[in-house]
């Protein structure tokens, strides 16, 4: 049973992903076998979902709604073996995920917009320039190290 926050997901024999960032929607999706999504409060637990291969759950705490989902399966699979997948995301929820896969913290400035979207793969095994330079070119950005644990991105100015 995994707890995030106040969302419970009770594994049933799967392989499955949990994306969870600060102040963005719980997503829980489901490559191969099943899983139980619940919500706590207080004393009280109340199934969400139960989910097969295929599917997911998007939960916004804000809100206090769950909407079920379709999922890319194949995604999954290749983000578990390391390439990590962007479909239509911000450039915000990109840097958030990068930031918890290489442990580093990026800021954006100058006319950087944390709002563009883009869909995009990236080799999670590689080095984070290489995923980068990939995300850069792509959005036409440019990044700087400011420090060893900090990247700051911003516009082509």
């Amino acid at each position: 049973m995994i707890h995030t926050g106040e969302i419970q997901t009770t594994v049933l024999g799967t392989s499955f992903k949990i994306t969870a960032f600060k102040d963005d929607p719980l997503f829980v999706e489901v490559a191969t076998g099943k899983v139980r999504v619940s919500r706590k409060e207080n004393t009280k637990v109340a199934e969400l979902a139960v989910l097969v291969p295929g599917e997911g759950i998007s939960w916004d705490h804000q809100l206090g709604k769950a909407s079920i989902i379709p999922v890319d399966v194949s995604a999954i699979q290749r983000w578990s073996s390391g390439e990590i997948t962007f479909k239509n995301r911000s450039l915000a929820q990109i840097a958030d995920e990068l930031e918890n896969w290489y442990n580093i913290e990026i800021r954006f400035a100058g006319s950087a917009s944390v709002r563009k979207r883009l869909s995009l793969s990236v080799d999670g095994k590689a080095s984070l320039s290489d995923a980068l330079d990939i995300i850069c070119n792509t959005a036409d950005l440019k990044y700087r190290f400011n420090g060893r644990q900090e990247i700051i991105i911003s516009g082509n100015e």
